[in-house]
């Protein structure tokens, strides 16, 4: 339904794959939210700006994702918390 697609819509935060996980965080201090291994969570940054930044930053990077809502999630809010 056109309310599931709403709630798909991005959720500001930005998925960062690399093997340089250090050199983001010192990039990026203060935009970090998360960091798990080789991936971290990045906030208030568009994906394009993110990636420019972090190539001519020097940093490798091998997967960077817009953070979107879950569809399972997006169907429990749906469902339940109308």
């Amino acid at each position: 339904s056109s309310e599931l697609a709403a709630l798909r819509t991005p959720t500001g935060r930005v998925l960062v794959r690399t093997p340089e996980p250090d050199a983001v965080v010192g990039l990026l201090d203060g935009q970090v939210v998360d960091r798990r291994g080789e991936t971290v969570t990045v906030r208030g940054v568009e994906p394009a700006a993110l990636n420019a930044r972090l190539v001519s930053g020097g940093v490798k990077l091998t997967g960077l994702t817009e953070e979107r809502i879950s569809k399972d999630y997006a169907a429990f809010n749906e469902t339940f918390l109308k």
